[in-house]
């Protein structure tokens, strides 16, 4: 930070400071102007129309405008889940549900990957194999929790810090492109 109130960012590698581009910097988008200078987010925290953003968790994500979204925003519950929002399409044939859920000790370290699947087995109490998924900048675990009756519920985490980015998704077999669509969305925020 200079005297302005301005940051820059130096390449750890070559110890030049970068401009003009967008770099994934601990997990995090940073976009930096041709003077060097970062670039804050225009987006603001919360919903902006129909994009969610979330600064701290690192992901937005961009809902259809027919959809109708609940945003509940919960203090952390004891279980050490939080929900940001819940939206819906109108005759509730695709629903998606965002929370925060804090992390237990025992994940802080290790084999984040084994250890988020390992977690999303505990929470669903099911068997499935998990396996990764990448939406534009953003790697997640999926978990299929269930299928009946022509519908689907599936579990998406990302692990940010000290607390797991928590997407459940339940729609119709029917409008599962709808529902790859919304999380084709997914990315970091700028």
């Amino acid at each position: 930070k200079d005297q302005d109130g301005q940051w820059y960012y130096l390449d750890p590698k070559t110890g030049a400071m970068v401009s003009d581009c967008t770099l994934i910097i601990d997990g995090k988008k940073y976009t930096f102007h041709s003077s060097g200078a970062w670039k804050p987010s225009s987006l603001k925290e919360g919903w902006n129309q129909n994009t969610y953003v979330n600064h701290r968790l690192g992901y937005r994500i961009t809902i259809p405008d027919y959809f109708q979204a609940v945003t509940t925003a919960k203090q952390l519950q004891e279980d050490g889940k939080r929900e940001e929002f819940t939206a819906s399409a109108p005759d509730q044939s695709v629903n998606i549900t965002v929370s925060e859920y804090q992390l237990p000790h025992w994940l802080s370290d290790g084999q984040p990957d084994l250890q988020l699947m390992v977690l999303m087995k505990l929470l669903y109490g099911i068997e499935a194999m998990p396996e990764k998924v990448t939406f534009h900048d953003c790697q997640f675990i999926k978990l299929t929790v269930g299928r009946s009756e022509g519908m689907t519920m599936e579990v998406y985490c990302r692990k940010t810090g000290t607390s797991l980015l928590l997407i459940e998704t339940l729609y119709l077999d029917t409008d599962k492109r709808i529902m790859d669509e919304i999380l084709g969305t997914i990315e970091l925020p700028d």
